[in-house]
């Protein structure tokens, strides 16, 4: 693909991701730009935008079982990590707090301002697994409320290499405090994780003929929409005969890895049909419609269907094994109290597309994902699932807003 042509849509995609995350995205080639410029920008920081991740929230689910609810404490551990510099050295600090998620990225930062002795004359910058935190939003839109055990009742284990999950698997917070406005940093997209290869055009067709399928789910193309495709191939490991849910699926060396979960389209025999062991198709949106989003609609939607948790007293006195394989085999509770929510209906997820302008022009973008079939539940029009790891991005959607 020309350069050129990969450059403007990589401005497409920085600017789509500056109105999904509200802070500013830049290219790879601005920030090298930005980076390299002579003379120096001196206070200009740059963060790396984690494209995977970064856009999707946990939202509560319905009918959680009392056990689970009632034995969890009310409180999440967090660890900020900062920086000191002395004369001699620039040394790393671990800050332990206790909040509740549902307190503000405001709120955490009072807290901070309090324990590290900050003045009020300075900023104070949060980033999070590449994305810098807002002040309005509540803490449990970037960090999930991991169950606390899998299905045979172990303690689960994160990724060991990772620097956002350190000492007792409490997330950390990487924090800057902050002179001026001008020093924010600025989020930069790493081109080695767009993956031009597979990008895909949609927005010329106008029906399918045929059904498609994957994960043996209807898959419903995003029609009007242009994919930017991330790249995933060769990138996770292995999750067929997995027995628990909570392991760890970012590959290691190459260990166990490959690409049944994404269904390599040369291996069809036909375009529309599915493959073995690979993952069901859905979109995510990251605005509102008519002041819910996606977790909201999906929340509400149940709560007025389903009745509240019966027999709590029996339920608290179940083990966490007991309880876990009953709640696993009962199509009527979850296991987990908070969840990623998706659709498989782009119709649906559409409404819920974060509308932006570029040159002059309105767009709209959201996200397609690959979602574990067998950790999935239904509710209505919406899919939740447990764990991050049960949803994997592998695209940008984006077209233009014709709607006026």
């Amino acid at each position: 693909m020309n350069n050129s042509i990969q450059q403007n849509d990589q401005l497409l995609i920085a600017t789509a991701l500056t109105a999904v995350f509200g802070t500013k995205i830049v290219s790879q080639h601005e920030y090298e730009t930005l980076a390299n410029a002579s003379p120096p920008i001196q206070s200009q920081r740059f963060h790396e935008t984690n494209i995977y991740t970064s856009h999707l929230v946990t939202g509560p689910v319905p009918d959680i079982d009392p056990y689970y609810s009632e034995t969890q404490s009310g409180t999440e551990e967090i660890i900020i990590r900062t920086h000191s510099s002395s004369e001699d050295s620039l040394q790393e600090q671990f800050l332990t707090i206790h909040i509740p998620l549902s307190s503000t990225v405001q709120d955490l930062k009072s807290v901070i301002r309090i324990r590290m002795s900050i003045p009020v004359t300075s900023q104070i910058e949060l980033n999070y697994m590449g994305q810098i935190l807002l002040d309005h939003h509540a803490l449990s839109k970037y960090i999930f409320e991991y169950p606390q055990f899998n299905t045979f009742g172990s303690i689960l284990n994160f990724r060991e290499d990772s620097h956002d999950f350190v000492r007792n698997n409490a997330p950390v917070i990487k924090m800057r405090a902050l002179k001026s406005d001008s020093e924010c940093s600025i989020g930069y997209i790493n081109s080695s994780h767009l993956h031009p290869e597979y990008d895909r055009d949609f927005t010329e067709i106008n029906n399918d003929r045929k059904k498609f399928f994957r994960g043996g789910k209807r898959y419903r193309r995003p029609l009007g929409w242009k994919r930017y495709a991330l790249k995933v191939v060769d990138e996770f490991e292995d999750y067929t005969n997995k027995s628990t849910f909570g392991d760890n699926n970012i590959s290691k060396e190459g260990d166990n890895v490959n690409n049944k979960w994404l269904g390599r389209e040369e291996q069809r025999s036909k375009k529309h049909v599915s493959l073995d062991n690979e993952w069901v198709v859905a979109y995510y949106g990251t605005s509102q419609y008519k002041d819910e989003n996606m977790a909201d609609a999906a929340y509400f939607m149940a709560s007025k269907k389903q009745p509240g948790p019966k027999n709590g007293p029996k339920s608290i006195r179940l083990s966490a094994l007991s309880y876990f394989f009953s709640s696993l085999l009962s199509s009527g509770k979850f296991w987990f109290s908070r969840g990623v929510y998706t659709t498989p209906k782009i119709e649906l997820a559409m409404k819920y597309a974060t509308k932006f302008m570029y040159e002059d022009e309105k767009y709209m973008v959201l996200f397609q994902c690959r979602v574990r079939p067998e950790t999935l539940k239904k509710i209505g029009g919406f899919w939740v699932s447990p764990m991050i790891e049960d949803v994997r991005t592998y695209g940008i959607l984006i077209r233009k807003d014709t709607k006026e």
